[in-house]
């Protein structure tokens, strides 16, 4: 668990993570935030709104999105959503209108903030956003009934969904593939 000071002030409530971690979303601290609880919570949340033919995670499109750019940026496409396992995600037509200006601001905040507690700073580079793109093309491809998306990418690859258990570790083994040392006791949730 963490050290933070307790004289602190924290905005808005918090919630508990998987690990056990009083978390407050809306005032998050680096020391708060954990690999497993990132991995835990992207591995239970379906894509689509759950709108998909059969289960699937955003840990398993994130891992999908980190061997769709560049080695040397498959750390931060691992991460590009990991602020989604603190603020769930928004249907995308909600998510950009006006009204939600301020969670769109609290969720980017998070977002920033997670990618400095793994040593990335500065912008995320631009090839993770073509390869989000890329990735949701296959994902319209195979994880949703056709409806006027004929056009969509081919590649030999077809993506099944993974139970939410596989897909933590796959993040998981993603992550030591990309950055090493994972310890053993990151496994317990196995």
């Amino acid at each position: 668990m963490s050290n933070i000071k307790q004289n602190i002030v924290r905005e808005g409530g918090w919630m508990q993570t998987y690990s056990g971690i009083k978390f407050y979303p809306l005032s998050p601290v680096a020391e708060e935030i954990e690999l497993m609880d990132i991995a835990h919570a992207l591995s239970n949340i379906c894509r689509f709104t759950g709108h998909t033919r059969e289960f699937y995670s955003v840990a398993q499109h994130s891992t999908l999105v980190s061997r769709l750019v560049p080695k040397e940026v498959a750390i931060w496409a691992l991460f590009h959503d990991a602020s989604d396992a603190y603020m769930s995600r928004l249907p995308e037509p909600l998510e950009h209108l006006p009204e939600f200006s301020f969670y769109r601001f609290a969720k980017d905040e998070l977002q920033r903030l997670i990618y400095e507690k793994f040593g990335l700073y500065g912008i995320a580079p631009r090839s993770i956003e073509e390869a989000d793109l890329k990735a949701l093309e296959i994902e319209k491809r195979d994880l949703f009934k056709s409806i006027g998306w004929e056009g969509v990418l081919r590649s030999e690859a077809i993506i099944r969904g993974q139970n939410p258990i596989l897909a933590c570790h796959s993040f998981m083994v993603r992550f030591n593939e990309l950055n090493g040392g994972i310890k053993e006791t990151d496994y317990e949730h196995f």
